[in-house]
Formats: structure tokens, C-alpha cells, sequence
């Protein structure tokens, strides 16, 4: 009774493990079946039932490259004869080329391909005297085209290729039971284009130099028109007088890529908000739009660069008529902002499939991702006046100041031209002050 039951236990886990295996496949082994089926290879690969926990490598190129689908009979016996249509997802593959295998020595070949409906129908019977086959058989390699196209819905697309219709005969004329197929349904990640800014941080201690920032957009197809808000802060200060949001940095110029957008092809806007001490943000707006008659642009380009100005976060430009740039309040402070997209989108010119399978405008919007850029401020401490070193020209300065005094009470005037030059913020520009600029005697900017 006892080998009885191991028995039972044994040829019970002989016949469950191929279940398993086929539910759960190896990634890159041939699936064990416990019954004839067909089964799809794409790029050499197996692909299974999107409803198992099993995830496809996708290619790591993508857009206008070539993949092959290889279709195969699974574990048959005496097979004669064979039926199936291969269906994939419209509008996403194109199918270039086939290559239909010589499983019997003599055979009819029954072939037909409509790209119109996605699908290619194959039926193949052998022709005596060849003998029936056995064993997993590849029956036919095809060869698809990935469309170059961002009018896909955004996110991960599932490109889906199934076989329907399936037929197996022996060689009595008798049909060959088959187990469900194996649909391969692949995943098929997109890449969505995106937009950027450069550099994505950058340091400075100088006041009144400029930077300059770009927008790249990548991963574009069929582009005709860009359009951004991009936004950055300002330096918030609270005194006795005032709460202010003051410029970090100031857009002066915002120069179009010629090479991508040439002047005579398109029409384009800019607006930029600019007001020191109003805004708590800063903002311009792109907009650029491509006629009609210019090619549509692909890839990776550079769409514009915006020329800031490193302005003196301390100061919003009320401050008394200084010989020398005016000087920085906190000077051991740093001043920071981020600099992100608030919104965006891209035209594309869609192909013409989307017009008939969806009856879609082909000019249609395509909401890109977007990153962050930083910017900060970091004076050396002692420059009063915002070169990059402390010399004798900031201890000149803190020297032509010392004596004055300051209170929350003193007229404006008097207030505002002593407060930001008293480094220690005790109401008195004495020998304190004096000592945070000739401490920091010779140190220079780092960056």
C-alpha cells in the first residue's frame, strides 16, 4: 500500500510538471506542451498569453526598426496538413516579407497577406508520397516593420500578434486535437518623446554674467509644432519693510533654433513675465508652429535657448544709484530655484491609417514628458559686490558704509541703503561688518 502511494504521488508530479512548465515557461527555452498547439517566436523569443506572469524583453530599438514573428507547430504527431491566421494590432507593424518553410518535400502552398487587415492567412497540405511529420516544426518566419509614429496612445502599447483559425490533420484525413494556442501578445513599450532642459543644475557667485538654458525635445516623429510654459522662482525675503519674491535670475533673450525652425517657415510667440517682487514665479511661454510646407521633424533637436541674466537675489532694483554693483544682504546665504515645465504638448502629423481606422484629425496633440532643471546662487562670503572675489574693492565699499544705522522705524530711504550692507543685521555697520568681508580677503568663486 505504501509504494502504492508513492507511485500515485510520483506519476501524479510527472504529469502536473508540464502543466506548470507551460503555464510558467522559461524565458528563453522552448515551452514543454502537454498537447500539439502552435506557438509564436518574436526575435527569437518566446511569447506567451499576456495573462501570465511571464514579462517579454521588448527590443531596445523601437521606432522604424524590423523584428521577425516565427511561427511553429508544437509537439505534433504525423502532421499532413496545417490551417492558421496570424492577426496583429493595426496601424502599429507593417508586414514586409515572409518565408514559408518546407516541412514536406512535395507540398501545396495556400498563402495570402492583406496589410489592410493586419493578418496573414497560411494553409499548407503535404502531397504524396511525403510522409506525415513529427516533432515542434517551424512552418513560417515573417518579417514586420515598426511604424515611426508618436501618435500612439501614451504609455505602453500592447502590440498584440495572435493566431486564430488553427487546422491540424494527419495523414488519415482526421484532425489533430490541439490544446489552446499560445497568443503572443507583446508588449511593446513606446518611446514617448521628452522634453528637457540643460544643464539640470548650475552653479554661480557672479552677479550680472548670463546662462543659458536649452530645450531639447527627443524621441520626436512627425513634429509640427512645440509648445511649453516654463516657470522658475524667485528669493523670497522677508524684512521689517516688505515681503518680496525677488529675481534670481531674469530671461533677457529667447533665441529660436534656426537649424530646426528657420524664421520663414513658421510663426511663433513668446511671452515672458518678468516683474521683480510681484510674482512668486516667473514664467515664459513658447509656442512655434510650422507651415505646411516644411518637412516634419524628427529625432533629437534643440528647440530654443533661454539667456538668462544671474541677477543679485537680495536686491529688486529700487535700491540707491551705486557706483559699484549693489551688494548682497545675506552674503553667506544661498539663494535657489527650480526651473520646471508647467505644461506642454507637441503636434504631430499622424499617418493616414488613424484618419480611417479612427477618424482622427491628423494633426493631433501629444502630451510629452518633461523634466527639472535647478539653479543656484552662491555667493562667496564677503563679495559685496558680486564679482566672484573678495579685494579691496568690498572692503572699500563695507569702509564707505560704516557708521550708518538702521531701524525698522528710519525713513525708508535710510533704511533701505544701511540694511543691506549690515552683514550681522545688529542695526550698525561697524568693525563687525568689516571683519565678515576682510576674514574672507582673497577667497574666490569655486564654480
Amino acid at each position: 500500500m505504501k509504494y502504492k502511494a508513492l507511485s500515485m504521488i510520483l506519476l501524479a508530479t510527472i504529469l502536473i510538471t508540464p502543466v506548470f512548465a507551460f503555464t510558467h515557461p522559461p524565458p528563453d527555452e522552448e515551452p514543454e506542451l502537454p498537447c500539439p498547439t502552435f506557438g509564436v517566436k518574436i526575435n527569437g523569443q518566446w511569447a506567451y498569453n499576456i495573462s501570465e506572469p511571464h514579462e517579454f524583453k521588448e527590443p531596445e530599438d523601437h521606432f522604424c526598426t524590423d523584428f521577425t514573428v516565427e511561427v511553429w507547430a508544437l509537439n505534433m504527431t504525423d502532421l499532413y496538413g496545417y490551417e492558421f491566421k496570424l492577426k496583429w494590432t493595426t496601424g502599429y507593424f507593417k508586414l514586409e516579407s515572409w518565408v514559408i518553410e518546407e516541412v514536406w518535400s512535395t507540398q501545396f502552398i495556400v498563402a495570402n497577406s492583406t496589410d489592410y487587415l493586419s493578418q496573414f492567412k497560411l494553409a499548407v497540405v503535404a502531397i504524396a508520397p511525403s510522409p506525415g511529420v513529427n516533432d515542434n516544426i517551424l512552418i513560417v518566419t515573417l518579417t514586420f516593420h515598426i511604424y515611426n509614429d508618436v501618435c500612439w496612445p501614451q504609455g505602453s502599447v500592447c502590440g498584440e500578434f495572435e493566431i486564430v483559425d488553427l487546422k491540424a490533420s494527419d495523414s488519415c484525413t482526421q484532425p489533430i486535437p490541439l490544446c489552446d494556442s499560445m497568443p503572443a501578445y507583446w508588449k511593446f513599450i513606446a518611446k514617448e518623446p521628452e522634453v528637457y532642459i540643460q544643464p539640470k543644475e548650475d552653479i554661480n557667485c557672479v552677479v550680472g554674467e548670463t546662462v543659458t538654458y536649452e530645450v531639447w525635445v527627443h524621441n520626436i516623429t512627425k513634429m509640427k509644432s512645440l509648445h511649453f510654459d516654463l516657470r522658475w522662482k524667485g528669493n523670497h525675503i522677508i524684512n521689517c519693510k516688505e515681503d518680496l519674491w525677488l529675481q534670481i535670475l531674469n530671461l533677457t533673450e529667447v533665441v529660436i533654433n534656426e537649424d530646426v525652425f528657420p524664421e520663414a517657415n513658421r510663426t511663433s510667440s513668446v511671452l515672458i513675465e518678468n516683474i521683480c517682487g510681484q510674482n512668486k514665479t516667473f514664467r515664459v511661454v513658447v509656442d512655434i508652429v510650422m507651415d505646411c510646407t516644411y518637412p516634419l521633424i524628427n529625432g533629437t533637436v534643440k528647440a530654443v535657448d533661454l539667456i538668462f541674466k544671474k541677477k543679485d537675489p537680495w536686491w529688486c532694483g529700487r535700491q540707491p544709484n551705486y557706483t559699484l554693483v549693489p551688494p548682497h544682504s545675506m552674503v553667506p546665504d544661498n539663494a535657489s530655484t527650480p526651473i520646471w515645465f508647467e505644461w506642454g504638448y507637441i503636434d504631430v502629423y499622424c499617418p493616414n491609417y488613424r484618419e480611417i481606422w479612427f477618424g482622427e484629425d491628423p494633426q493631433c496633440h501629444w502630451l510629452a514628458s518633461y523634466n527639472e532643471a535647478k539653479f543656484t546662487f552662491m555667493p562667496v562670503p564677503g563679495d559685496l559686490t558680486g564679482d566672484g572675489e573678495v579685494d579691496i574693492k568690498d572692503l572699500t565699499l563695507i569702509a564707505s558704509k560704516y557708521g550708518l544705522t538702521w531701524s525698522c522705524c528710519s525713513p525708508f530711504h535710510e533704511w533701505y541703503g544701511a540694511y543691506y550692507y549690515d552683514l550681522n543685521k545688529d542695526g550698525v555697520i561697524d568693525i563687525f561688518d568689516m571683519i565678515v568681508v576682510s576674514k574672507n580677503f582673497g577667497a574666490e568663486c569655486a564654480f
